[in-house]
């Protein structure tokens, strides 16, 4: 059987994280998706534990990447299926989630993307909802539980190689040039769980500049002006809720 869809995990000295996407991984009919793995050359490559894991996958390259849109690259140019779906590191699926989906043969190929929990350690903290049109003011996608066209990737392009917020980068990019809000569905179901950790939360401020300095390359001069007040009220709402933590903490 041909898999339809193609799952992508971008991994680099995160065993543990790896082993829980592998988990959900192994909670899912494999009939339907391959899974490949883009490894950054970790240094215990060769320790049977992690070893073990890159051989569960469908295919694994282990080399030095320039970080994870070079890895994402590389998984979606390795990909064979008709959807990717960039599954990252320590995220996981609701067991039973990759089915037979209705849309996986759908004459017009469209993005389909599913709502998800974000997650401290066992502990839920909040919805991740799908809000395509808040996509002018951040990521209101949640991109690891969203499959997109292999197609879109070819005619769109691939990744661009920053270190922060790549994957808004890409949606916001494509926003208005492709008419991107008429190619997304919305599926009203969870799809699994988002860890905190990732590279946006470690670099919280940084990442909030990145995404203002994108919207301004990418967006009509119209939205420049709410953009970099809604970049202010989010700034300066993550720096009292951080204050609040202390004090309560």
């Amino acid at each position: 059987m041909d898999k339809l869809i193609s799952i992508v995990t971008a991994h680099i000295n995160d065993y543990e994280r790896l082993k829980k996407t592998r988990d959900s991984i192994n909670s899912q009919n494999r009939d339907f998706f391959e899974w490949i793995i883009i490894d950054g050359e970790s240094k215990k490559i060769r320790e049977y534990k992690l070893k073990k894991i890159l051989d569960e996958s469908d295919f694994f390259i282990s080399e030095k990447d320039k970080g994870i849109a070079d890895a994402w690259n590389k998984g979606i140019k390795a990909s064979k299926g008709k959807y990717i779906l960039l599954l990252n590191c320590g995220d996981t699926l609701m067991p039973d989630f990759i089915k037979n989906f209705q849309w996986l043969r759908e004459a017009r190929p469209m993005i389909h993307s599913y709502h998800a929990v974000l997650t401290s350690g066992q502990k839920p903290l909040r919805f991740l909802r799908v809000i395509p049109k808040k996509l002018i003011f951040g990521m209101s996608i949640p991109h690891n539980f969203t499959f997109v066209p292999a197609k879109f990737y070819r005619d769109f392009g691939l990744y661009s190689e920053i270190k922060l917020s790549m994957d808004y980068e890409w949606f916001l990019r494509n926003l208005f040039k492709n008419d991107l809000l008429n190619q997304i569905e919305i599926h009203n179901e969870i799809a699994g769980f988002y860890p905190l950790g990732g590279l946006s939360d470690k670099f919280a401020y940084q990442s909030f500049l990145k995404n203002l300095k994108i919207q301004i390359k990418h967006l009509p001069i119209f939205y420049s002006f709410l953009c970099s007040l809604n970049f202010l009220f989010v700034v300066s709402k993550h720096f009292l809720v951080n204050l609040l933590n202390k004090f309560i903490y």
